[in-house]
């Protein structure tokens, strides 16, 4: 790019300079203005001729002038390879370009940030005589390098593995049922301890490979030595392909939920010989069997194009592409084009709905000879987080205080002020003496207001805070873990409430698990041994909810609130449908053309 510097900071000497018009000046009178040698400006002329940005005519003997075109406004200049780094994917390059001249050709932005609004949402675009291919641009605040289902666990994550990937069965989010998918159909022994799985044929993977129940076998077996979640197959005794489409799953003791395990997306197959040969890249290019698959996954950008063979019906998109924009100055409404996330708009078709994830403070029970060892300091802690107050004080998408995991069961509280000497009792009663807690939260700008937020209200009552803001992949390191008292973090609660409670549970990356006590974790351990045998839905959500109930009560985890979720699309823009987590199904999008 140093050559489109060199070009304005001709433009800049040379004011009088119409386009288009040559003017006469000497080599030596170029290099002057460029602050250079004499053989510099030849090699920067010369170049900037290739661009065909200026036209140079050297004079011909002593005392001949030279003559110099400029060939295109500065402006116009700037705009234009813009254009071309975005039309590349290079949105950060491009950005990166224009942002010096701001207050130089203030136009320049304006018309910049106009077409790159145009750029993004939905477009029919013309391939080369080829029919039009439908391709929504979204974009999104951090690259999405661990796109592997052992391994991701942001719900950004988590949501694009489904698009990607297929699972043996599936789950009704409203009914609870249990479909067949990869398998058609399967049958349980009598002492429901061996799962047989037949799995469909024709099925292929991005790569052209077939899937086959031994790639289901390397796909279990991964989530079980190599994975976060660990205890989702830790009851699997042996899990054996007994041909290419038929899978074995033998269990040390009869397991309730088995089939949901089996329908998450952390259970989706993956391909056992390109994993194995690709090794630590899969997570950033990954390969399943799903509606789309992922043909460029990089730091400015991740793309998605329908996978034809899909064996279920074709995604009625053609091509995704998510932007990575971190650190971008650019008006939100520059990528608001055809989904708008936060606030609803008159003309466009609006989905509005109560999270059921919530925001949550852990306290570390495995750190020796600190306050949040004791019930006391905890209670006290509980009190001063005034639910109500912190959701006001913020605002943005905060909106209902968090009293339960589930939000069907969530507590109405009051807007009663904290008792000060309630508070100052506990402290007290604690043995509390002002030392400072850690509090670990991931770096993002809503955690980190958060979690400021806490640390005034506890400064105020004498209880020091102090932050600490970790990348979310070095947070949930066990060392990060072990070293904080508190985490704040949000809990996730997707459709399938049961897998959720026993994510929190069970699963080191929530938080939750890693900071109970020993004599908690034994007795959740307990608890869920006895679920796991229970044929009553109702019957295994009342244990987990005994669990709750106890964590909730000793102040081990304390909920604070959930957000409201508005979703606006484009009137063009249909089969529009929301997750628990308020993100939209690209799968059954499509657009209506004018």
């Amino acid at each position: 790019m140093q050559a489109v510097h060199h070009y304005i900071r001709l433009t800049e000497q040379l004011q009088s300079c119409v386009i288009g018009q040559s003017v006469p000046i000497t080599s030596a009178g170029v290099a002057n203005m460029l602050c250079c040698t004499p053989r510099n400006a030849k090699l920067i002329l010369k170049k900037l001729t290739e661009h065909n940005w200026l036209h140079w005519q050297p004079g011909r003997g002593r005392g001949h002038t030279s003559q110099l075109t400029l060939q295109i406004a500065p402006a116009d200049l700037l705009f234009s390879l813009a254009q071309e780094l975005v039309r590349a994917g290079d949105l950060r390059t491009a950005t990166q370009l224009i942002e010096p001249y701001r207050s130089k050709y203030p136009a320049l932005h304006t018309r910049y940030e106009t077409w790159l609004s145009s750029h993004f949402g939905f477009h029919a675009a013309d391939q080369s005589g080829t029919e039009a291919l439908d391709t929504l641009r979204l974009t999104h605040s951090n690259p999405l390098f661990y796109l592997d289902p052992a391994i991701a666990m942001l719900r950004s994550e988590l949501h694009v593995l489904n698009h990607i990937f297929d699972t043996l069965v599936i789950c009704d989010p409203t009914t609870a049922e249990i479909r067949p998918h990869l398998a058609h159909n399967w049958e349980i022994s009598d002492d429901e301890t061996c799962y047989t799985f037949y799995l469909r044929k024709g099925v292929f993977f991005h790569n052209g490979a077939p899937l086959t129940a031994r790639d289901a076998v390397f796909s279990i077996k991964r989530l079980q030595n190599d994975s976060l979640y660990p205890w989702m197959f830790a009851g699997v005794r042996s899990i054996t392909a007994l041909n290419d489409l038929t899978l074995q799953v033998t269990l040390d003791a009869p397991n309730q939920l088995l089939l949901q395990f089996f329908s998450t997306a952390r259970a989706s197959i993956v391909p056992e010989d390109y994993c194995t040969a690709i090794g630590a890249d899969f997570a950033r290019l990954p390969v399943g069997s799903g509606p789309f698959k992922v043909i460029r996954n990089d730091e400015t950008m991740l793309v998605c194009e329908a996978f034809l063979p899909y064996f279920r019906e074709r995604a009625l998109l053609d091509r995704i592409e998510i932007w990575i924009v971190s650190d971008l100055d650019l008006p939100v409404a520059v990528f608001e084009d055809t989904i708008k996330y936060g606030t609803a708009s008159a003309d466009w078709a609006t989905t509005e709905q109560l999270e059921t994830s919530f925001q949550m403070l852990t306290c570390n029970l495995n750190k020796p000879h600190r306050p949040q060892q004791h019930l006391a300091f905890r209670e006290a802690l509980s009190l001063l987080l005034n639910k109500r107050q912190l959701i006001a004080d913020l605002g943005g998408d905060r909106y209902a205080p968090a009293t339960r995991f589930d939000v069907v069961l969530e507590q109405m509280t009051t807007d009663t002020p904290s008792d000060r000497s309630q508070i100052a009792a506990l402290l007290a009663q604690s043995g509390y003496d002002g030392e400072p807690l850690l509090l670990s939260t991931f770096g993002d700008p809503d955690h980190l207001e958060d979690a400021m937020w806490i640390a005034e209200t506890c400064q105020a009552a004498g209880v020091a805070i102090t932050i600490r803001p970790l990348p979310y992949r070095e947070m949930i390191q066990p060392e990060q873990i072990a070293a904080a008292d508190l985490i704040l973090d949000g809990a996730t609660i997707e459709d399938n409430l049961e897998l959720s409670y026993l994510d929190l549970f069970l699963s080191s990356c929530s938080f939750l698990a890693p900071h109970l006590s020993p004599e908690l974790r034994a007795y959740t351990a307990r608890t869920i041994d006895n679920l796991l045998s229970q044929t009553s839905r109702e019957a295994r959500l009342d244990l987990l909810r005994q669990i709750e109930s106890r964590l909730l009560a000793e102040h081990v985890v304390l909920p604070l609130y959930r957000t409201w979720v508005t979703v606006s699309t484009h009137p063009l823009v249909h089969g529009v449908t929301l997750n628990s987590q308020g993100w939209v199904d690209y799968r059954n999008l499509w657009f209506r053309q004018k």
